[in-house]
């Protein structure tokens, strides 16, 4: 038994995790080509695997406080979505400027940022 797993973008640039029902893996492969297929039919690009790592496990907090440091986050999905901001902009970032919870394009540390497809948000009981 198994499943087969895309990541894929949507036509606005979104990463999208799709997953198939559980199933014989035999039948899982034969219908690989069909699942590309459909994905592709509706606007969906596969985005390509990189070096075979493991994913990322998705960072879980409360979507309101950073979880490395404890700063209260900017949720910036609302600008997005209205486009006063590019759709590559990061859904939540932290509010304090000395947070070193993320890494620049540089390597060099930086405020602590979460991007679609990298965080779960769950309740703060």
């Amino acid at each position: 038994m198994g499943r087969l797993i895309f990541d894929c973008r949507d036509k606005d640039g979104n990463l999208v995790h799709v997953e198939t029902a559980e199933a014989n893996l035999q039948d899982l492969l034969a219908r690989f080509d069909e699942c590309v297929r459909i994905l592709e039919e509706h606007g969906f690009t596969l985005v390509k695997a990189r070096g075979g790592r493991p994913p990322k496990e998705k960072v879980k907090f409360d979507g309101k406080h950073c979880p490395v440091c404890g700063a209260a986050v900017y949720d910036n999905r609302p600008r997005k979505e209205s486009g006063e901001w590019k759709q590559n902009a990061p859904d939540f970032s932290c509010s304090n400027r000395e947070c070193t919870g993320g890494k620049g394009k540089d390597g060099q540390p930086r405020p602590w940022a979460a991007w679609p497809g990298q965080y779960e948000i769950v309740s703060s009981a």
